[in-house]
C-alpha cells in the first residue's frame, strides 16, 4: 500500500494518559507552540513531564493532520544515535543518506509536531539536531521534555512545577478536587477497588501528598501500597525515609528517592531480585526477556512481575489484543533500580546475561537460508532495538570481540533490509576494531557484512577493503559460501566505480561457486547482479537473459526474487514496452505488499508512473509519481526519488509547464547527488539541456549537455550517454549543424544496434532537429564523444607551486622559495604588521590601514609611514610586487604564487561547513571532514601573530581565529568519537582543553571515550578533576548533562 502524498507514516503516539490538575499547563503550552517552534518542558524527575507532553501531543492531532510524532530518547545512550531514534519515530527505516538529511527531506515544509521525550542526558546533541531541523523544515514544531534546558536557539522554556500541595483546612468536597489528592485516590482505587476518600482519611491523604511535595510519581508509588498498608503506615515510612536521606537542595529528587527506597524495602525478596535486574533493559521488555534475566520460568516470573506492576514499580507499556505484552520501568525508577543492581554487585553479570539473551534472539531470527529474513522476524527485532543497542555497546565496553562479531553477522540481514544503514556501520566499525581471537571464518562473515553495507551506502573505498579482507579469510578457511559472497561484493563495488569488465569477472566467479554449491537463491543473486552490469552497459538482451535465469533459479528455491522482476520492468521501459513494464510492476506490487516490502512497493510505483507516462496516460502518471515520491521520501531512497522526479519533470514538459519541469528536474538533480549517482545526474543534465533550448538559453543548453557527456563518457553508462549526445546535438543545431548531425547519426546507430527507441518528452524535438540538420555518416561512439568535447580540450596550466609562504598562526614565518625571510629584513616592525594586515584584510583603503595601524597619525604622517612600510615590504620580499594599488585600495597581488596559512585554515573550515552539520555526515563525508580538520588543526602553531606587538585589529582577529581553532578541535574530536577512534578523540579533546580548560563538551566526550574503552575509573576521575577545577576557579558546578553522564558511567550504564 502506498501512503498518501502528505503522510509520513502511521502516527506512533502511545495512549493518552489521564491528567490531574494540568489543564492550565496544557493550554499554556499549546499557546506557546502557536507563538514559537521549540518549547521545552523542564522539571524534576517524576513531575509528570512525559505525561503532560503526551497529552498535548494527542490534543494537537487535529491541528497538525500531517503528523504528530513521539520519540522517546531515554534508552538512547549515544548522542550520535539520537538522529536515528527520530528517523525511526517518523517511520523512516532505510536511511541510506545521513539521518538528518533523511529527516529534512521527509519533513520538508509539512506542518507537523515532533515530541522528543527525555533529552536531559543528550542536551548538546539534541540542541544541534533540533536547530538543524527547525532551520530546514519551516512547518515543524518541536516539544521537548528534559530535566534542564536544551540550550538551543529560539528555545522557549516551560518549567513544570509539582502538583500544588492540598491545604489542610478544606471541606471534603473541595479536597477531593485537589489534583494531588485526586491522583492519590485514583491510583489507590486501581489497586484497592474498595478504597474511598472519606472524612476520616482525607487529612492523612492530604498530609501524605504534602510530604511527597506534590510529586506525581511519588504520589502514585505511595498510593499503589494503599491496599497493603494503612495511610498512617504509609506516612510513617515516607517520613522515615526522608529523615534518613537528610536535607537536599533538590527537594523533588530527595522525595522521589525516599519514596522509591521505602517502596523497595517493602518488596519481597523475589520482587527485589527481579526489580533490580530489570534495570538492565534500557527501554521496554517482554515477559520472556524478564524471565531470562531472572533465571526462572515465565509462570514464576509472571507472578512476581504482576506484583511489581500492582505496586507501580513496573508499568505496562503495550498490551495488544494480539502479540506480546511489553513492560518498562519509568526512567527515574530504572535509575533507582540500576543503583540497586550496582550495589548488589550484579551489574556486569546481568549485562553479560542480557548479551547472551540478545545473541540467542538475533541468531534465531537469522537462522535461515540465504535470502531476506521474514517480516515477522524483522518486527520482533525492531521491537527489541533498544536492547540490541545495549548489547552492542556492552560488547564494546567489555571488549568481547567474538560476541560482537556474532552480533554483526546475525544482525546483518536485519540491517540490510530495514536499516538504519549508517547506525549499523557505526556499530560494525567499532566492533571490528576490538581485539578478538575470533575464528577467521567469523571475521570473514563480519567483514562481508561491513563491506556490503558500505557498498549500499556508496562508500566504495571501505567496501573494497572489507570485501578483500573477507575474500582472503574465506579462502584461507576454505569456506566456499563466504568466498562467493565476498566475490559478489567485489563485483558490486567494481560495478559502482564503473569497472564493468572486472565486475563481470567477479560476478561470474561467484556464480560458478554458487552453482557448484547448488544454492539456488544465491545463484539468483549472482545472476541478478551480473544482469545489472549488462543493463548499465545497455546490453539489454544479455541483462534480460540474466534476470530471467535469476527468476528460474529462485523458483527452484521455492521463493520469489523481486529485484529481477523490477529489473525486467526497467528493460521494458528502456525499450518502450510500457505494457510489459506495467505488468511486471503490478506483479511486484502484489508480492511486495504480501511481504510488507515498502521499498519494492515504492519502486514498482515509480515504474507504473513511467509506464503510464510513456503510454500517454498523464493522469495515471501524475497519480503514481506523487504516491511514489511520498513513499520514497519516507524511506529515504534518493536514487529512486530522482527517477520519480524525472518522470514528474517529463510530465510537466508534456503539459507545457516548463517552469514546473525545471523545478522538478532541479530537485531530481539534488536527489541524484545525494545518491552519489553519476548516471542520474547525467540523465537530468541532458533533460535540462533540452529544456534550456526550449526556453531560448542556448549557451546554458550547451553547458548542461557537455557536462552530461563529460560525466557519462568515462562510466560506460551507454543509454544515458546516447541521450546526452542527442541533447548536445539539439543545443548545437543552430550554431554547429554539421557537428549536431554527426552526433545524432552516431546516437541513432547505437539506438538501432541496441533496439532502444527514443521516448517522450524530447523525442519530437530531437527528430525535428535531426530533420533540420540533415543526414550524415555516423562515427564510432568514442569519436562522437571526442567531437562533443572538442571545445574543452585546452591544456591546463602547470602549477608552479607557492613561491612565497606566510605563516601567521603562531610565531611569524615568511619564506621565499623555501628560504626564510629573517625578521631583520623587514627593517621596520610596522612593515611586517602591514604585510600581514593586507594578507588578512585585502583590499584595504589608506584610511582603513591608518585606523588599524597608525590611529593617531596625521594625514602627512600616515602617508609617510605607509610609503616607508611598503618600501620595506618590497625590500624584504626581493622587490616582488606582492602589494599593488588599484581602485583606491591596497591589496595582495593574487596573481603571484602565494600561500598563507590563515587562508588555508579558513578554507578548510569552510569546506567542512559546506559538508553540513557534523552529526549529519555520511561515512565518506566524515572521512573528508577528518582530513580537512586534521590539516586545519595541524596549521595551528599558536595564536595569530604570536611574536608581534600588534594593534587592536590583530587582537580581535586572534580571538576569532582561536574560537575557530577550538571549534575545529571539537568537531574533529566528535568525528573521531563517531568513528570509534577513541585515542585520537581523546588527544584532540585534550588539545581543546589546553586552550580552554572549562570546555565541558570536551571533558564529557573524553569521559565517554574512556568509558567505552572500559576505563571507567579514568572516566570518573576526569569528571572529579573538572568539578574541582570549576569549583576552585569559577565557584560553580558541572552542567547537569555532565553530571548525568558521570552518574551513568559510575553505575555502569551505556554512554
Amino acid at each position: 500500500m502506498i501512503l498518501p502524498d502528505n503522510a509520513i507514516a502511521t502516527p506512533n503516539l502511545p495512549p493518552a494518559p489521564r491528567l490531574f490538575g494540568r489543564q492550565r499547563h496544557v493550554h499554556a503550552i499549546q499557546a506557546l507552540l502557536s507563538e514559537t517552534r521549540l518549547v521545552t518542558i523542564t522539571g524534576a524527575g517524576g513531575s509528570g513531564k512525559s505525561h503532560l507532553a503526551l497529552h498535548i501531543a494527542h490534543s494537537l492531532m487535529a491541528r497538525f493532520p500531517d503528523g504528530v510524532w513521539w520519540c522517546e530518547l531515554g534508552p538512547v545512550a549515544d548522542p550520535s544515535l539520537a538522529p536515528y531514534a527520530v528517523t525511526t519515530a517518523l517511520g523512516i527505516t532505510e536511511v541510506t543518506s545521513s539521518p538528518i538529511t533523511a529527516l529534512i527531506g521527509r519533513i520538508g515544509s509539512l506542518p507537523c509536531v515532533l515530541v522528543v521525550d527525555g533529552c536531559e542526558h543528550l542536551t548538546t546533541a539534541i540542541a544541534g539536531l533540533v536547530e538543524t531541523l527547525l532551520r530546514h523544515c519551516p512547518g515543524l514544531h518541536i516539544l521537548a521534555t528534559s530535566l534542564q534546558p536544551l540550550g538551543a536557539a529560539g528555545e522557549q522554556l516551560y518549567p513544570l512545577p509539582p502538583l500544588p500541595p492540598p491545604p489542610d483546612d478544606l471541606p471534603l468536597s473541595r479536597l477531593a478536587a485537589q489534583p494531588a489528592v485526586a491522583l492519590f485516590v485514583a491510583r489507590a482505587t486501581a489497586v484497592a477497588p474498595a478504597f474511598r476518600l472519606t472524612a476520616e482519611n482525607a487529612p492523612l491523604i492530604a498530609s501524605l501528598c504534602r510530604r511527597l511535595d506534590g510529586l506525581p510519581l511519588a504520589i502514585e508509588l505511595a498510593a499503589a501500597r494503599a491496599g497493603l498498608l494503612s495511610l498512617a503506615q504509609l506516612e510513617h515510612y515516607v517520613t522515615e525515609s526522608l529523615a534518613v536521606l537528610g536535607s537536599d537542595s533538590d527537594a523533588p529528587r530527595r522525595t522521589l528517592t525516599a519514596t522509591l527506597t521505602w517502596g523497595y524495602r517493602l518488596l519481597s525478596d523475589a520482587e527485589q531480585h527481579l526489580f533490580r535486574r530489570l534495570a538492565v533493559f534500557p527501554g521496554s521488555f517482554t515477559l520472556a526477556a524478564a524471565a531470562a534475566m531472572a533465571g526462572a520460568s515465565e509462570p514464576v516470573v509472571l507472578e512476581t512481575l504482576a506484583g511489581l506492576v500492582r505496586k507501580s514499580m513496573v508499568v505496562v507499556s503495550n498490551l495488544p489484543a494480539q502479540g506480546v505484552a511489553r513492560y518498562r520501568l519509568l526512567e527515574p525508577v530504572r535509575l533507582f533500580a540500576r543503583d540497586r543492581l550496582d550495589e548488589a554487585g550484579e551489574m556486569a553479570i546481568m549485562r553479560d546475561r542480557h548479551l547472551r539473551w540478545v545473541l540467542q534472539l538475533v541468531e534465531a531470527a537469522s537462522d535461515q537460508p540465504l535470502g531476506p529474513i521474514s517480516g515477522a522476524a524483522i518486527a520482533r527485532l525492531a521491537a527489541e532495538y533498544d536492547n540490541l543497542r545495549a548489547a552492542l555497546r556492552w560488547v564494546i565496553t567489555s571488549q568481547q570481540g567474538e560476541a560482537g562479531l556474532r552480533l554483526i553477522v546475525a544482525l546483518f540481514r536485519f540491517w540490510f533490509q530495514r536499516g538504519p544503514l549508517g547506525e549499523a556501520r557505526h556499530w560494525i566499525g567499532e566492533i571490528l576494531r576490538l581485539p578478538a581471537a575470533a575464528p577467521s571464518l567469523l571475521r570473514a562473515r563480519a567483514a562481508f557484512a561491513a563491506g556490503r553495507l558500505a557498498c549500499r551506502q556508496g562508500d566504495d573505498h571501505n567496501a573494497l577493503v572489507y570485501g578483500r579482507e573477507s575474500l582472503q579469510l574465506a579462502q584461507a578457511a576454505g569456506d566456499r559460501e563466504i568466498e562467493a559472497r565476498a566475490l559478489d561484493l567485489l563485483g558490486l563495488v567494481h560495478h559502482d566505480v564503473n569497472a564493468f569488465v572486472e565486475a563481470i569477472n567477479y560476478h561470474q566467479a561467484a556464480l560458478a561457486i554458487r552453482r557448484e554449491l547448488g544454492d539456488a537463491y544465491a545463484i539468483a543473486v549472482s545472476l541478478n547482479n551480473l544482469g545489472l552490469v549488462h543493463f548499465d552497459r545497455a546490453d539489454y538482451d544479455e541483462a534480460a537473459a540474466c534476470f530471467t535465469a535469476a527468476l528460474e533459479a529462485a523458483a527452484h528455491a521455492n521463493t520469489s526474487f523481486l529485484p529481477a522482476w523490477q529489473n525486467l520492468a526497467e528493460i521494458a521501459l528502456a525499450r518502450g514496452d510500457h505494457e510489459t513494464a506495467a505488468a511486471h510492476a503490478y506483479r511486484l506490487l502484489a508480492q511486495a505488499e504480501a511481504a510488507g516490502d515498502q521499498f519494492t512497493n515504492a519502486m514498482a510505483t515509480v515504474t507504473l508512473a513511467a509506464a503510464a507516462y510513456n503510454a500517454n496516460d498523464l493522469a495515471a502518471a501524475a497519480r503514481f509519481s506523487a504516491q511514489a515520491l511520498a513513499a520514497l521520501r519516507r524511506l529515504d531512497g534518493p536514487a529512486w526519488e530522482a527517477d520519480t522526479l524525472r518522470v514528474m519533470g517529463d510530465l510537466a514538459v508534456t503539459e507545457g509547464d516548463l517552469a514546473a519541469a525545471k523545478a522538478r528536474y532541479t530537485e531530481a538533480m539534488a536527489a541524484s547527488d545525494r545518491a552519489n549517482s553519476t548516471r542520474g545526474r547525467g540523465m537530468i543534465l541532458a533533460r535540462l539541456a533540452c529544456l534550456a533550448v526550449q526556453q531560448g538559453e542556448s549557451g546554458l543548453a550547451v553547458a548542461h549537455a557537455r557536462e552530461a557527456v563529460a560525466l557519462l563518457a568515462p562510466t560506460g553508462h551507454l543509454h544515458p550517454l546516447i541521450e546526452a549526445l542527442e541533447a548536445l546535438a539539439v543545443a548545437l543545431a543552430a550554431t554547429a549543424p554539421r557537428t549536431a548531425a554527426t552526433l545524432l547519426a552516431s546516437a541513432q546507430t547505437e539506438r538501432d544496434r541496441r533496439r532502444i527507441p527514443r521516448l517522450p518528452p524530447w523525442r519530437d524535438l530531437i527528430e525535428h532537429i535531426a530533420a533540420h540538420v540533415g543526414e550524415t555518416t555516423p562515427v564510432a561512439l568514442a569519436t562522437a564523444v571526442a567531437l562533443a568535447m572538442e571545445p574543452n580540450r585546452a591544456t591546463a596550466p602547470s602549477d608552479p607551486g607557492p613561491v612565497l609562504r606566510a605563516c601567521a598562526l603562531g610565531p611569524i614565518r615568511v619564506s621565499i622559495n623555501g628560504q626564510p625571510v629573517p625578521a631583520t629584513a623587514w627593517t621596520y616592525r610596522k612593515a611586517r604588521e602591514l604585510f600581514f594586515y593586507l594578507l588578512d584584510r585585502s583590499p584595504a583603503t589608506k584610511a582603513a590601514i591608518g585606523l588599524a595601524l597608525w590611529p593617531n597619525a596625521s594625514p602627512a604622517q600616515l602617508r609617510n609611514y605607509l610609503h616607508r612600510s611598503l618600501h620595506f615590504i618590497r625590500h624584504a620580499l626581493g622587490n616582488m610586487a606582492y602589494i599593488r594599488f588599484a581602485n583606491d585600495a591596497y591589496a595582495v597581488n593574487n596573481e603571484l604564487p602565494l600561500w598563507y596559512d590563515v587562508a588555508r585554515f579558513e578554507q578548510c573550515m569552510r569546506e567542512v561547513a559546506g559538508l553540513g552539520p557534523i552529526a549529519s555526515l555520511t561515512a565518506p563525508q566524515r572521512s573528508q571532514a577528518i582530513t580537512l580538520l586534521s590539516e586545519a588543526t595541524a596549521l595551528w602553531r599558536g595564536e595569530f601573530l604570536a611574536d608581534l606587538d600588534v594593534g587592536e585589529w590583530a587582537i580581535l582577529r586572534r580571538e576569532e581565529l582561536r574560537a575557530a581553532f577550538i571549534q575545529a578541535l571539537l568537531d574533529l574530536g566528535q568525528l573521531y568519537l563517531i568513528e570509534a577512534q577513541y585515542e585520537h578523540a581523546i588527544t584532540t579533546y585534550q588539545r581543546a582543553v589546553a586552550e580552554d580548560p572549562y570546555l565541558e563538551q570536551a571533558h564529557r566526550d573524553v569521559m565517554r571515550c574512556l568509558a567505552r574503552q572500559g576505563k571507567r575509573a579514568q572516566a570518573l576521575r576526569q569528571y572529579r578533576e573538572l568539578a574541582e577545577l570549576l569549583d576552585t576557579d569559577l565557584q560553580t558546578a558541572p552542567a547537569a548533562e555532565t553530571t548525568l553522564l558521570y552518574e551513568r558511567i559510575r553505575h555502569g550504564d551505556d554512554v
